[in-house]
């Protein structure tokens, strides 16, 4: 794969490859500055397994935090546990915001984490020398991460990610979600994640994010 990568780091046979320091952007569409790494699939363990999946999908691992920070245990683990069964994995780490600031300013990172996403489901997509443009990809969120992969599948098409900035649809083609944080029913909210993501406190706003009321008949369709 012939990727301008900024740095690697060898952890067994598996590598993880910086696409983007923290300090760059994103080449296409640049509106935030978010580290994204690689966990490459070409290592011993994985060239001669049987069972290693054809290479048809790359997963975007978006880890935990609460929207407040970037849990560690959730992110380059997990993305190398993908490669080693044989599959194209990145780790991203989206925009977060500690709740004081949310409270500060009164405005949530929600926007900005979706358009996050939404910049590197366009770049996989349209960046030839990523060499993964053919690939499906699927998100894999935990926890608050696990609520932005169910956001970006359910509300893709939404006004908060204009069409303008993006080459086509932003669709994910599928979703993995662990222990998500997916609703904004008074019994099962997490009153943190979805202030920091709506930058309100008042639960009819939460609403409009609980995921569970943003599946539509299409959900399953298989085009873009």
């Amino acid at each position: 794969m012939d990727l301008n990568v900024a740095a690697e780091h060898e952890q067994g046979h598996q590598r993880l490859v910086q696409l983007l320091p923290a300090d760059v952007e994103l080449s296409l569409n640049a509106m935030h500055s978010v580290p994204l790494f690689l966990a490459a699939k070409h290592c011993k363990q994985t060239q001669n397994r049987a069972d290693a999946p054809e290479q048809k999908y790359v997963v975007v691992v978006l880890p935990g935090g609460g929207y407040e920070f970037i849990s560690f245990k959730e992110d380059r683990k997990v993305a190398l546990a993908f490669a080693e069964r044989g599959f194209d994995a990145l780790v991203m780490h989206y925009p977060v915001k500690y709740i004081e600031d949310v409270q500060k300013t009164g405005f949530g990172v929600g926007p900005e984490a979706m358009n996050a996403v939404g910049e590197v489901i366009d770049a996989i997509r349209h960046t030839p020398e990523w060499g993964l443009q053919d690939r499906k990809i699927i998100l894999c969120g935990f926890s608050a991460g696990g609520h932005l992969a169910a956001s970006m599948s359910t509300l893709y098409d939404s006004s908060v990610l204009p069409a303008e900035k993006f080459h086509g649809s932003l669709r994910p083609d599928g979703a993995f979600l662990g222990y998500p944080v997916i609703s904004a029913r008074p019994d099962l909210v997490h009153e943190v994640s979805f202030t920091c993501f709506t930058g309100s406190t008042e639960p009819q706003v939460w609403l409009h994010y609980s995921c569970e009321r943003n599946v539509t008949s299409h959900y399953l369709d298989d085009g873009r």
